[in-house]
């Protein structure tokens, strides 16, 4: 890692693009993307809500420390080579095989590691089942580890609509599992079980697919010519799982299980819906502005009107979500969970963050920036945990609190390395989110007197106002959306709905 710096990666002769142009070749994985990722996540959102009302708030804390030791595992067994893989513009089978090696010995040491530790680590959080579960939970490691290398060779090779259905049936197969399982009182043993079988199907089909005949080989020029790039990129990932992971840690040591139940539920209520298509979206931004970086100009054009078309998704959702949330609450859930209302409303500011972490990163690192995101990372991963630290005094609000904060200060460290390291300027941002933000303030304050009228005057009862005042703000946002002047937005919105269809013209 030493002979890596924080200049931009030269560009080399590579492989013909498999698109005309980055803008068709990002539409088209979009489309896929969004297609296949958006009935999934449909899935996942319902998984979540009934898993959580079998469970509850404290079985769900169990859950919440199996998916803190589950993200470690993803980040130990891919060590960084998907994205060198994906990052170089020269990359060939001694490269696939040696990292498809990597990760299978990374996968399997992990799995024995965190195997025999399960014992110590139930003992440590006075939780039995948990040191149960994650005795055999490291067999996910294993079958997971195989298919990272073959996803980031059809990422490679922007075999989108491929990598998207796979994915996605995986996932939700995963959980029909899971819920057939949970209905049937095996409790938190249902993730273990749904989470092995995902692992599993990805795995089998990411190298049946990736027109790459894999062998247990290790080339040791090849790794040298990865492991500058894999190796930072694994750092990045570690201070990453340290920035996402550390809140959930702390509230289960300071708040116990069930505090940490309801904060995984109000932030995984978050995450599944909008913010993990606009991260998928990231494995379609990555390789795309990777083998289109000698085009800056046609970079930014595209990079400005995916933070636009995510601004229209994740301004409007989230900002009626934190609006109607009481009612949300009393009609779905019930009164166990009245304590994962206000925490989910702070969020949601978070979860607007979020989603534009995506595309920024994926801009940086596509120019080769990654040791500066590494050590940036890094100090936001210290800056929450001193943060959430704090915040606990005051329960899972001064929590949610504290990780707005931070998530706020990492949008602005990816912003001011964009503006130094890049073509695509803070103003580029601004410019791209303020008719959403506009727009979205529109239809929040019809949305707060429309439920405020029934409340006061009707009372028509918790499910008919979130229907209808949640109806009449997604009309009133749809109409100003469309009447607004801004011209990259009404391009947008006409892209946008010629997106799937788009799809149709392959990978």
């Amino acid at each position: 890692m030493a002979n890596v710096t924080d200049s931009p990666v030269e560009a080399t002769p590579g492989e013909d693009v498999a698109a005309p142009d980055l803008g068709q070749t990002i539409k088209t994985g979009a489309g896929w993307t969004i297609a296949a990722r958006f009935g999934g996540r449909i899935v996942r959102l319902l998984t979540l809500f009934l898993i959580a009302k079998l469970l509850g708030p404290n079985l769900l804390g169990v859950v919440g420390v199996i998916y803190i030791i589950d993200a470690v595992g993803m980040i130990v067994t891919r060590l960084g080579f998907s994205a060198a893989i994906i990052q170089r513009k020269e990359a060939g089978p001694d490269h696939f095989d040696s990292a498809m090696v990597i990760n299978a010995c990374a996968g399997t040491a992990l799995a024995v590691v965190v195997a025999a530790c399960s014992g110590l680590i139930g003992r440590w959080l006075e939780d039995p089942l948990l040191g149960e579960v994650l005795l055999w939970y490291p067999l996910v490691f294993v079958a997971r580890a195989l298919s990272y290398t073959p996803q980031a060779v059809l990422r490679r090779k922007m075999a989108f609509r491929t990598f998207a259905v796979m994915g996605e049936f995986a996932n939700v197969a995963g959980c029909i599992v899971m819920l057939t399982l949970a209905f049937g009182g095996l409790g938190v043993w249902c993730v273990f079980w749904g989470e092995l079988l995902r692992g599993v199907l990805l795995s089998g089909f990411s190298i049946g697919l990736a027109g790459h005949r894999f062998r247990p080989r290790f080339r040791a020029d090849a790794v040298r010519e990865m492991i500058g790039f894999s190796g930072w990129a694994t750092v990045t990932a570690v201070f990453y799982y340290g920035l996402c992971q550390v809140d959930k840690l702390i509230v289960r040591v300071m708040l116990g299980r069930t505090a940490l139940g309801l904060y995984v539920f109000a932030y995984r209520l978050i995450s599944q819906p909008l913010e993990q298509i606009a991260m998928r979206l990231y494995e379609v931004m990555f390789p795309a502005f990777s083998r289109f970086r000698d085009q800056p100009e046609d970079v930014v054009r595209v990079y400005r009107k995916l933070v636009c078309a995510i601004a229209l998704f994740a301004f409007p959702f989230l900002g009626i979500a934190a609006v109607l949330a009481d009612e949300f609450f009393r009609v779905f859930m019930g009164p166990k969970w009245q304590g994962a209302i206000l925490p989910f409303q702070i969020l949601c500011i978070a979860g607007i963050i979020r989603v534009f972490v995506g595309s920024s990163s994926a801009l940086i690192r596509s120019r080769g920036y990654i040791r500066f995101e590494a050590m940036a990372v890094g100090v936001l991963a210290v800056m929450m945990g001193v943060g959430v630290w704090v915040g606990c005094r005051w329960g899972l609000p001064g929590v949610a609190v504290a990780v707005n904060v931070v998530m706020a200060a990492y949008l602005g460290m990816y912003l001011f390395s964009q503006t130094r390291k890049t073509e695509a300027h803070v103003r580029v941002f601004v410019d791209s989110i303020l008719p959403s933000m506009y727009c979205t303030l529109i239809a929040l304050g019809v949305c707060v007197a429309v439920a405020g009228v029934l409340v006061s005057i009707v009372d028509v009862g918790d499910l008919p106002r979130l229907l209808i005042a949640g109806a009449a703000a997604t009309v009133v946002f749809l109409i100003a959306i469309n009447w607004h002047p801004d011209r990259i937005m009404r391009s947008v919105v006409w892209e946008l709905k010629r997106i799937l269809r788009v799809g149709k013209t392959g990978a």
